[in-house]
């Protein structure tokens, strides 16, 4: 049986059902359901056809190197390219959540946003895992990026994340620096690079104004249709600000005083209460995070986007 025959049983068997996600050299380039392709031209080096509504490609397939249940390995010529490629075919088991699956699109999408912006560098890793044992959250992406013997920390904030992840992510990301400082064995690590969305930096100037220059945090603001990144100093330009009267933030903390009383209590030297009039809420922030809020006469309490009401029942996880 000649290989185009073999590749055209291998695909309708893997796009009987379920969702294909397709990976070249190891990089998640397409997710499609159903999987739509085509296998044409000469029998021994055939061409395949594969696209969706987000992707489109063509490889000349010169072998199939692995074959198992649900998966298919091929070594293929991608145009411009010398050397084979390596691109797996695989039929995914089970439907992940749409939170979860944009998140691990938006890993793949920086990693080529990255190599193309720092050719000369070399990604040692790139991952939107949770790290709870290191305080590090799932939201953002974040790895090390390599040059020479200079290593850069980076974490990136995806478009979809809240206000209060945008808020937060330079507090994860010196806390990935200096994660990423305790790891040995990477030589000199250069500073932190925090990549925000289009357009999000000027929200954190005057935090980043306040961090010590010699922590070399660089920022960057990433457009996700383009697929660029664009190097931006918070330290210039105007930064909107607004004047209040204290009066309004003192009558705003003396109505929630009784309220969050009880949590200032939990670490009276680490939980300060911030009034924010134009939102007609109080933030309390332990060690600068912002972890519970008071609006109106309720109380919530989270972090990582996910706020969830101070009860009877919920005091425990608070």
């Amino acid at each position: 049986m000649e290989l185009a025959e073999i590749l055209r049983a291998c695909l309708h068997d893997l796009s009987a059902g379920g969702t294909i996600e397709i990976r070249e050299n190891g990089a998640r380039i397409l997710l499609a359901r159903p999987l739509s392709w085509e296998v044409r031209g000469a029998q021994a080096k055939p061409l395949l056809h594969l696209w969706s509504e987000t992707c489109n490609l063509t490889r000349r397939v010169l072998a199939i190197t692995d074959r198992s249940e649900g998966r298919v390995l091929l070594a293929v010529e991608c145009f411009g390219r010398t050397k084979p490629q390596r691109l797996e075919i695989i039929r995914l088991g089970y439907e992940r959540d749409a939170k979860g699956l944009s998140r691990e699109e938006f890993c793949e999408q920086l990693r080529r946003i990255l190599l193309e912006r720092f050719p000369d560098e070399t990604l040692e890793r790139v991952s939107i895992a949770a790290d709870l044992e290191h305080s590090l959250s799932r939201v953002y992406a974040r790895g090390i990026s390599r040059k020479g013997m200079a290593h850069y920390a980076f974490l990136a904030v995806p478009d979809e994340e809240t206000p209060d992840a945008l808020e937060s992510s330079l507090t994860y990301g010196l806390l990935w620096l200096d994660r990423t400082r305790q790891t040995g064995g990477r030589g000199n690590l250069s500073g932190l690079r925090l990549i925000l969305p289009k357009g999000k930096a000027a929200e954190l100037a005057a935090r980043i104004h306040a961090i010590d220059p010699r922590l070399a945090v660089q920022v960057y603001e990433r457009d996700a249709q383009r697929e660029t990144l664009e190097r931006v100093d918070p330290r210039d330009g105007n930064i909107n600000t607004w004047l209040l009267p204290r009066r309004e933030s003192q009558l705003l903390l003396d109505r929630a005083a009784a309220a969050i009383a009880p949590l200032q209590a939990l670490e009276p030297d680490a939980i300060r209460a911030h009034a924010a009039p134009q939102l007609r809420e109080v933030v309390l922030r332990f060690r600068g995070l912002a972890f519970a809020r008071w609006s109106e006469g309720r109380l919530t309490f989270g972090m990582d986007g996910r706020w969830d009401e101070l009860n009877a029942e919920s005091e425990v996880a608070l």
